[in-house]
């Protein structure tokens, strides 16, 4: 529950600051400070990275940080706050320095291609396990890697492979991990050839590693802010083509890529510098942009109230 003496305190407090813009990274989620948002702590309140899977739905949150994949037209119908649209994406990456060098692509050793996923298994729903096993029968001799935090426990995993079984996988098709340290993980994409985004909630930072690593991803972008993070990271590294209109469509773009053993190691072997030269992971110009946006948003609210 949430306590509202406790956040129209804060909200209080944070007025007394005299701050101007109001800034939420925590949106609705665990120990979000949404509440005191609520209260009008700020004179302009925009809502950015966070628990930003949608609209905040609160009244006195006047801006919403998005940009053109994410919300494009006709998307203002499905927010209560104002969309504040960046030139490339609504964020951006920046790469750990630990992170290990890209490795060759798996499928010229191993001789079979081999999908992966290492998003949270709560995005992986039963139509997304039904949409992949499609794609393993579509791609022969094709694998499945799944990493999560979940597979420490032996029942969860019994209960995916059961399922996968249940749509004819064989079980030795697929390989479940579970946690690891975060190098480890990123070096765990060596053993992947093509990344799967799970639907509707796809990927955010899971795909920016699967890029960063040399792994393609193949998403499904739906109607709603969630659900189209993978396809605004792919599109800002200038790779519209992985992106699918429907579930169709991704199965096909996912089966059509595994039969291009050469394609993928080329791109596996630029992706690297092309997403690093890229908007997606360039910071100062996305903190130029944002700088001019907040700038814009003030002003507006300025001149807003001055006629007032």
């Amino acid at each position: 529950m949430v306590d509202t003496d406790a956040a129209a305190l804060r909200a209080e407090r944070i007025r007394g600051h005299g701050i101007d813009i109001l800034i939420d990274l925590g949106g609705n989620g665990d120990r979000g400070w949404a509440a005191t948002c609520a209260w009008r702590a700020a004179p302009v309140q925009v809502k950015w990275v966070g628990a930003q899977s949608h609209t905040s739905g609160i009244a006195a949150m006047d801006w919403f940080v998005t940009d053109r994949w994410e919300s494009p037209p006709g998307a203002e119908a499905q927010h209560t706050e104002k969309l504040l649209r960046m030139p490339d994406g609504y964020c951006c990456y920046s790469p750990p320095p630990y992170a290990p060098d890209v490795a060759p692509l798996p499928a010229l050793a191993n001789g079979f291609v081999t999908f992966g996923c290492f998003n949270n298994l709560a995005k992986i729903t039963p139509d997304v396990i039904a949409t992949w096993a499609r794609i393993l029968s579509r791609v022969a001799d094709s694998r499945l890697l799944l990493k999560a935090h979940q597979f420490a426990d032996p029942e969860i995993t019994a209960a995916v492979r059961a399922r996968l079984a249940a749509l004819g996988i064989d079980p030795a098709q697929v390989e479940l991990r579970g946690a690891s340290p975060h190098r480890v993980l990123l070096e765990q994409y060596a053993d992947v050839d093509i990344a799967l985004d799970p639907f509707p909630y796809t990927g955010g930072l899971t795909t920016c590693e699967a890029l960063w690593m040399g792994v393609p991803v193949v998403t499904r972008p739906g109607d709603y802010f969630a659900t189209r993070h993978s396809t605004s990271h792919l599109c800002n590294v200038g790779l519209h083509d992985w992106v699918a209109s429907d579930i169709d469509a991704y199965v096909e773009l996912a089966a059509s890529r595994a039969a291009d053993i050469t394609g993928l190691a080329a791109l596996r072997a630029a992706l690297r510098p092309r997403m690093a030269a890229s908007p997606l992971c360039d910071g100062p110009r996305f903190g130029r942009h944002l700088a001019a946006a907040l700038r814009g948003v003030w002003r507006q609210w300025c001149e807003e109230n001055n006629d007032a």
